[in-house]
């Protein structure tokens, strides 16, 4: 993996002062410039509308678009679309998801064609499908949204509004894996209106957040059991558009939630073993709370999210919070609402966009480039 080059613009800024709500105040933070660079479609991006990123095991990254899968190597991309004709390319070239199994192999979510395999020696697509029911024949066919593997190795796709399956990526076959599918499309558990999302604790097991808590699986023996109640916790979300937007563990034994409850959107810190919120967060720029649709932790310790035009670094025990105001109509600035984040293994944090391209941050020198 190569180091990510792109050119500079240096572009003065001035940091928001967030107010923190619940247990604790932040601080004021002001840095004087951020630092823009391009790398995008002309380049050889496919597509600005960027669902997802993935960096696997060789190192290179992964974003899944509207128009295509691509590869980076940090020089150039590779893009993998849909070839009319030819049953081993991409089934559909709008890619929701992604995740990497121990075998290297990199499961993909499509919009329309639901599961695909692909095997990056081989640069083969193979459909996974996914049973309607435990006893039905037919498959499922709509748009996967959510692939996470389990410290076991299950992989957990789920699909708009519903949890559709898991199955055992230890098996190489692809019989062997249609086999190991267990199906819960239609598991009311796991069936909301209001959409949901599966995320990992610090012990590896799958975590469904749903409108009602969080689900956890640990085995086949032991199944699901209700780790968290929201309405124990105190979190109401009576109204049609309120929701968990995400979910994401610390590796430090917290679980934090975005969580958007009428006009008001707060970052919950979850103490996994007493079950209890231990940090209430809200994040506003004028007058209007700030819905975090990503949240990530850096190899720093700090917490990084992001929302519609902008973006936070928080350093939790410094109790320092910063914030670029959203501008969308600025130039080189982070602009559109954030579909993902991950930090590669270099340190860097990779921001994609609904339709305006990749961003990278470097934690260690306070530098933004746009992709």
């Amino acid at each position: 993996m190569h180091p990510f080059r792109a050119c500079r613009v240096a572009i003065p800024l001035l940091f928001a002062c967030l107010l923190m709500a619940g247990q604790a105040s932040g601080q004021q933070r002001i840095a004087s410039e951020y630092h823009f660079g391009s790398l995008g479609i002309k380049d050889g991006l496919s597509q600005g509308m960027i669902f997802c990123i993935l960096q696997d095991a060789k190192g290179f990254l992964w974003f899944g678009t509207k128009e295509g899968l691509n590869r980076y190597d940090g020089y150039s991309f590779k893009v993998y679309r849909n070839v009319p004709g030819d049953p081993t390319s991409l089934a559909d070239n709008q890619i929701f998801t992604l995740a990497e199994d121990r075998a290297g192999r990199i499961w993909v979510g499509t919009r329309t064609q639901g599961l695909q395999l692909f095997d990056p020696v081989r640069e083969v697509f193979t459909p996974v499908p996914i049973p309607a029911g435990t006893s039905s024949s037919q498959t499922v066919d709509q748009a996967i949204h959510h692939l996470k593997i389990d410290r076991e190795g299950y992989l957990w796709i789920g699909g708009w509004k519903r949890l559709l399956a898991r199955l055992d990526t230890r098996h190489h076959s692809l019989a062997m894996l249609k086999r190991s599918m267990v199906s819960y499309a239609h598991d009311r558990r796991f069936i909301s209106n209001e959409g949901f999302t599966i995320s990992l604790t610090d012990s590896g097991h799958a975590a469904i957040v749903v409108r009602d808590g969080v689900w956890c699986y640990r085995a086949p023996r032991f199944g699901f059991q209700k780790a968290l109640d929201w309405k124990e916790l105190g979190v109401r979300l009576d109204g049609d558009e309120d929701e968990i937007t995400t979910a994401v563990a610390d590796g430090k034994g917290s679980f934090w939630v975005s969580a958007r409850m009428g006009e008001r959107a707060m970052l919950l810190r979850i103490d996994w073993n007493s079950r209890r919120i231990t940090d209430t967060l809200r994040f506003m720029y004028g007058g209007t709370d700030l819905v975090a649709r990503a949240i990530t932790f850096g190899p720093d310790g700090n917490l990084y999210c992001s929302g519609s035009n902008y973006f936070i670094r928080c350093e939790l025990d410094r109790r320092v919070f910063t914030v670029t105001p959203p501008m969308p109509d600025q130039t080189g600035r982070l602009q559109g609402d954030v579909s993902d984040m991950l930090f590669d293994r270099s340190g860097n944090l990779w921001i994609g966009t609904a339709g305006l391209g990749l961003f990278s941050f470097n934690p260690r020198t306070l530098t933004f480039h746009a992709d």
